[in-house]
């Protein structure tokens, strides 16, 4: 009876032993793996292969990334911005949750035979990692590691991004590298004749014209100008990046130089081809191959001297503005501000939109090089007189039209009328809708 005692207290006791030391996952004694996130100031390569038919690698030298793709014969520049995402994805990213140990005949049934994508890590530290398919809810999708071989985890969306990734993704398409606070000056050449320059003026920051030389000191650069094209330049990318020329050149547009304070300058050419598709293409200083434009950024680059003026023509300190007075034909229309508010005496009602219509007075610019005189078909359309809060007058506004004008603009003259600047007569038309005068 013993001796069968002993046997069961020994066979209970194997049983046990088996079940413990036999089990895959033990808490305490066998955690679940842990997603290898990579090292990124060890890596200096990353190799990119979506659904195996793009490849392409992103090599780190001394101070930027380059992409390498295969058939290129050089190495376009990265985007850092985009190169620094991929590296946080790497080493940041964490899987949704560890699913389970997987044997190599299983690869296919998650989708990692053929990956999706497969990212390959080198240097001080190589990391290969295969994305497969997504789960049927949609959560993640499954991938392993070669740092975690066997074993199957579940990653979040976030990965998702990697799908679309191409070269061109990974191009730094900006025209120009740098900072627009850095730019010390611009030349611009129109085809093949140097149509102005620019430089920053030490003491206040601000550009002054260097050339034409027949600009005088009273001619300004404008600043909104001077911005949208240093952002044209260097923070609107270009529509690609390709390898060689999309089609036969045709012309030379323009060329632009961009001096830096290290000394520095890089030079942007823009050409137009035979190509119907993609008609305009550039090349850069900054970057390898030539960048493919669509019409509208062309258009923010090519500027003429008498593009970069400052052409406002009035500047009304509109906080003292107290009241106005406007003419048309043989009705006259009065208004003041009180309290903040615009009235007319006769209605007692709120009048809207008169700030904002002083505002575009003085943001108003002439199209074309002002005139003394106007020919016989000039007609007078309506003025508009500005005054403070005693009732003197700041400024005197007359609007004239001429069928001889471009279409869609006016001639405006200030004061006695001596001189007279062509401008669009979208304010003219939205002051007489505005206000309480029919044409």
């Amino acid at each position: 009876m013993l001796k069968h005692f002993v046997f069961f207290v020994f066979l209970v006791a194997a049983i046990c032993a088996t079940f413990y030391y036999g089990s895959p996952r033990t808490v305490g004694n066998h955690p679940d793996p842990v997603w290898s996130a990579a090292d990124t100031k060890k890596i200096d390569r990353i190799d990119i292969y979506v659904k195996k038919s793009c490849g392409f690698s992103l090599i780190r030298s001394a101070s930027h990334w380059n992409v390498l793709i295969p058939g290129w014969k050089v190495s376009p520049f990265a985007d850092s911005k985009k190169v620094k995402n991929i590296l946080e994805l790497l080493s940041t990213g964490r899987p949704l949750h560890y699913v389970g140990r997987i044997r190599k005949s299983e690869l296919s049934k998650y989708g990692l035979d053929q990956p999706r994508i497969e990212i390959v890590t080198g240097g001080g530290q190589v990391l290969d990692i295969k994305i497969g398919k997504a789960v049927h809810s949609g959560e993640g999708y499954y991938a392993v590691n070669s740092l975690n071989k066997d074993q199957l985890f579940l990653l979040g969306k976030n990965f998702s991004s990697l799908y679309s990734e191409t070269p061109n993704s990974f191009f730094d398409l900006h025209l120009v590298r740098g900072s627009t606070e850095d730019v010390r000056s611009v030349g611009m050449n129109i085809g093949e004749t140097f149509s102005w320059k620019i430089s920053r003026d030490n003491k206040s920051s601000d550009f002054k014209f260097q050339f034409p030389a027949s600009f005088s000191e009273d001619v300004k650069v404008s600043s909104s100008e001077s911005d949208l094209l240093l952002h044209s330049l260097i923070e609107t990318g270009a529509k690609l990046l390709v390898q060689n020329s999309t089609g036969k050149i045709e012309s030379l547009l323009l060329s632009v130089d961009v001096g830096f304070k290290d000394n520095t300058v890089q030079t942007v050419q823009v050409f137009r081809t035979d190509n119907e598709k993609n008609p305009f293409i550039a090349n850069s200083t900054a970057q390898y191959g030539n960048f493919v434009l669509d019409k509208g950024h062309v258009d923010q680059l090519k500027k003429t001297a008498f593009d970069m003026r400052k052409r406002n023509i009035l500047s009304i300190e509109t906080g003292k503005v107290g009241s106005m007075i406007i003419e048309q034909g043989n009705q006259t229309f009065k208004a003041y501000k009180s309290d903040g508010v615009w009235k007319s005496p006769a209605q007692d009602k709120k009048l809207l939109g008169i700030d904002m219509s002083l505002w575009r007075l003085n943001e108003l610019e002439f199209e074309a090089e002002s005139v003394k005189s106007l020919g016989e078909e000039a007609r007078h359309v309506m003025t508009w007189k500005i005054m403070n809060r005693s009732g003197e007058e700041l400024a005197k506004v007359e609007f004239l039209s001429d069928p001889g004008l471009p279409e869609g603009q006016c001639w405006l003259s200030v004061g006695n009328g001596t001189v007279y600047y062509p401008v669009t007569n979208k304010l003219l038309e939205d002051l007489q809708g505005q206000i309480p005068l029919r044409k």
